[in-house]
């Protein structure tokens, strides 16, 4: 009886080392899925955080090629403008030119129609005393005619 009672103990501590075995193969198996979720869990933090990395740089990047387009423009704009300055200038210095030659032409067209209206006069007024002259001139022939 006591054999069978040790047979009884005996099956009953290996059962229960059974289920300790079950349990602890459960429990590591909880243990193995808890830690492959937590390497999932920093295989994708690191991911994401290398995948940061890459938008941030991309972005630099992009933001480094409008900067240096921004920078290109700028100076092709001040180029721009600098000739459009210099190009104003000259044509204000060649307007303000035509109109000084403009005005001194004037001032020549306005003397030398000065002058005509001087020398138009003087004109009338010697073809009169010629006119004069010859008058008087035929006055005196008619009156040498007569004397003679």
């Amino acid at each position: 009886a006591r054999e069978a009672a040790l047979a009884g103990e005996l099956e009953e501590s290996r059962l229960q080392q059974q289920r300790l075995k079950a349990s602890s193969e459960v429990s590591l198996a909880e243990l193995a899925a808890e830690r492959r979720q937590q390497d999932e869990a920093r295989l994708r933090r690191t991911v994401e955080a290398q995948q940061e990395r890459q938008r941030s740089e991309a972005l630099q990047e992009a933001l480094g090629e409008r900067e240096r387009l921004l920078a290109r423009a700028r100076a092709d704009l001040e180029k721009t403008s600098s000739k459009l300055r210099a190009t104003a200038q000259d044509r204000a210095a060649k307007l303000q030119s035509a109109f000084k030659v403009a005005s001194a032409l004037r001032a020549v067209v306005g003397h030398k129609e000065e002058e005509r209206r001087v020398a138009t006069a003087h004109a009338e007024r010697a073809a009169a005393a010629a006119a004069e002259r010859d008058a008087a001139a035929a006055a005196l022939r008619a009156e040498m005619d007569a004397i003679r």
